[in-house]
């Protein structure tokens, strides 16, 4: 290889030959560039005696482009004209908003591909954001990026009836729909959360909204919901998660409404759901949880449950509610719902209506909102409650409480392992309230029901087994009408009546029980009761079949004892009881066995017939009555235990 040095001048040459420039005579030292042998232009481009070495490297570059531009002018024009129109197809499509392919895509009924990342609105796929992660529940699912679009151009630029597509991904806004559009979220990439603070999620303004498979994540204060639905609007929303930590997580108010499939609800501060102001709302397979309060209802609104959860609701604050319902027409339907470990119950209250069936309750602490009641399922101040074909069980302190004139109507259920009662009716100092129980099972409770406050109860084909008590009337106008029901295994009393209360039972077994029926309280002639039996069987009570307390009533007609209990009829001093064959006389009574108290009053009992006798003449019948009496009551004394 020749080494060359170019001069100042642009002439090439070999400082071997030449010791200085040929054309300007400067010395070679002035260029340094080195030009290589072999890039050196082909000899056939230079001519073979006098164009110089510079002119050969110039004109071998300036052939090149004069032969690509004689090829230019050789091209026809329609060549040209499609070369443009190709270009500027190609400049249309690359310039396009990616939301308005989208758009267009919907038109056709289409949902369009997730596309590139539009660089205005989103740092990129690869930037993730520290966002606010609720603490009732979710969680930031785990390598969620920020979303790819601006959700409110794309509602905003969408027709109504249109479809529009969110890729995966999360997302902070706040949207405000007042149109009919379908959100649906692009799950092929992720989840879809879309998040907001101070803000609410999503404002809906419009009939015809639908979202589907959508995260709604808030965080504010006070009353501002993740999910509004405002007056006259409509939301459909299916596989949804709404979570705030606000007090409040979806409302629905004002003739507006709202139906959910498969979605969540959770709001750890406040109420999960507000129906309010005759709205309306449908929700199947849904979920309530983690909230003070789960659902609310009020002032003429309307919902319907079908197959959903309500789940730890309450927990930590006493004053919440599984379900509130309150107000004239505002009505709860629900069936085939769960009821589990909630802390809190269900209040239904001034006027308004509840009717569950096929519902299941579990584990369940029956304190209230506002304090009212105590019961897992509450009625208060005029509400209507039916409850049908329903288990409840292990409720604390009750398991249903009907007071200040509400009415309850319960069928075909079974009421299990209640603390305190399964079914209690009244309440002290307020309108009396009633309950209709039939074909329902009360076993294993504290007490199967209690009535008082003047209150009453039907119970017909029912079944009260292994309870502590099995129906309990107490307080004056206190009131239970009982038909074919069965008392069975009872740790004490079957019927106990008691204070003014109380009790008809027709047809209806009483059986191994401690005691059957007991009217009045022993010795207290202020707690005095009525007790009416019709067509009744006894057999192996344990203390007695039959019993009445001083002053208290026992009215037993066409009743029979199968000869098992340990005794039949049982009276105190001064009791009333009648039987078929006689009124209020001393041998048709019997002494439970331990009872010294029922000794003495055979005793006193026996000495006034005695004395009575002295000063009238008897028939031969009453005589012969008197005999067997007082050897019937020597033969007691005998067997009879110290104490009763």
């Amino acid at each position: 290889m020749t080494s060359r040095v170019r001069c100042s001048c642009g002439r090439v040459y070999d400082p071997a030959k030449h010791t200085t420039c040929p054309d300007c005579g400067a010395e070679s030292a002035v260029e340094s560039v080195v030009v290589a042998e072999k890039i050196k232009p082909p000899a056939t481009l230079e001519p073979a005696n006098e164009l110089s070495e510079s002119g050969a490297v110039a004109t071998g570059k300036r052939e090149g482009g004069s032969q690509f531009a004689q090829l230019l002018k050789t091209l026809p024009w329609p060549v040209y004209a499609g070369a443009a129109l190709l270009i500027l197809v190609a400049l249309a499509f690359a310039l396009r908003p990616r939301h308005a392919m989208q758009v267009a895509a919907t038109e056709k009924g289409e949902p369009p591909a997730p596309g590139p990342v539009h660089e205005e609105s989103s740092p990129g796929p690869s930037a993730t954001i520290p966002p606010y992660i609720p603490s009732g529940g979710y969680t930031i699912p785990q390598g969620i990026v920020t979303g790819g679009v601006n959700l409110s151009e794309l509602i905003a630029n969408a027709k109504p009836g249109g479809m529009v597509t969110i890729p995966a991904g999360l997302y902070s806004d706040s949207l405000v729909v007042d149109r009919p559009v379908h959100i649906v979220a692009d799950s092929r990439g992720g989840q879809v959360v879309i998040q907001s603070e101070g803000r609410e999620c999503l404002s809906v303004r419009a009939k015809g909204v639908t979202v589907q498979n959508v995260q709604f994540w808030c965080k504010g204060i006070g009353e501002l919901p993740a999910v509004s639905v405002e007056d006259g609007a409509d939301l459909s929303m299916d596989g949804c998660k709404i979570q705030s930590g606000s007090a409040l997580g979806l409302s629905v108010s004002g003739n507006a409404s709202v139906k959910a499939l498969g979605s969540g609800f959770t709001t750890e501060k406040g109420t999960a759901v507000r129906i309010n102001k005759q709205a309306q709302a449908n929700f199947t397979q849904c979920s309530f949880s983690n909230s003070q309060i789960g659902l609310l209802l009020a002032n003429a609104a309307k919902a319907e449950l079908h197959s959903c959860a309500f789940e730890g609701l309450g927990i930590g604050n006493s004053g919440g509610a599984m379900i509130v319902a309150a107000h004239e027409n505002t009505q709860l339907t629900g069936e085939d719902c769960q009821f589990t470990n909630n802390s809190v119950g269900i209040n239904v209250s001034d006027g308004a209506s509840m009717t569950l069936t096929g519902c299941t309750f579990k584990q369940n602490i029956g304190s209230t909102t506002g304090g009212v009641g105590s019961g897992v399922v509450v009625a208060s101040n005029s509400a209507q409650v039916v409850i049908q074909k329903t288990t409840m069980v292990n409720s604390s302190p009750y398991a249903i409480d009907v007071m200040g004139g509400a009415k309850l109507r319960l069928e075909d259920s079974e009421i299990s392992g209640s603390r305190t009662a399964g079914l209690l009716v009244g309440e002290r100092n307020a309108p009396p309230a009633n309950a209709d129980v039939k074909h329902t099972q009360f076993d294993r409770n504290a007490t199967g029901i209690g009535i008082y406050g003047g209150s009453s109860a039907d119970v017909e084909d029912s079944e009260f087994r292994e309870n502590n008590e099995g129906i309990v009337v107490f307080d004056q106008g206190s009131r239970l009408k009982m038909v074919k029901t069965n008392l069975v295994s009872n740790r004490d009393r079957g019927l106990y009546a008691y204070a003014n209360a109380e009790i008809t039972a027709t047809d209806s077994t009483i059986q191994n029980n401690a005691r059957g029926v007991q009217s009045g309280t022993s010795r207290k002639s202020s707690q005095r009761a009525s007790v009416k039996l019709e067509n009744c069987r006894f057999g192996s009570n344990r203390v007695f079949g039959a019993g009445a307390s001083v002053q208290s009533e026992l009215i037993l007609a066409n009743c029979v004892f199968d000869g098992s209990d340990k005794t039949n009829i049982y009276r105190e001093h001064g009791a009333i009881v009648q039987t078929d064959a006689l009124a209020d006389a001393p041998d048709a009574s019997a002494s439970p066995e331990g009872s010294p108290e029922s000794t003495a009053a055979t005793d006193e009992s026996l000495a006034a017939q005695a004395k009575k006798r002295k000063t009238s003449k008897r028939s031969s019948q009453q005589e012969e009555q008197r005999r067997r009496a007082e050897e019937i009551s020597r033969a007691i004394r005998r067997f009879l235990p110290s104490q009763y």
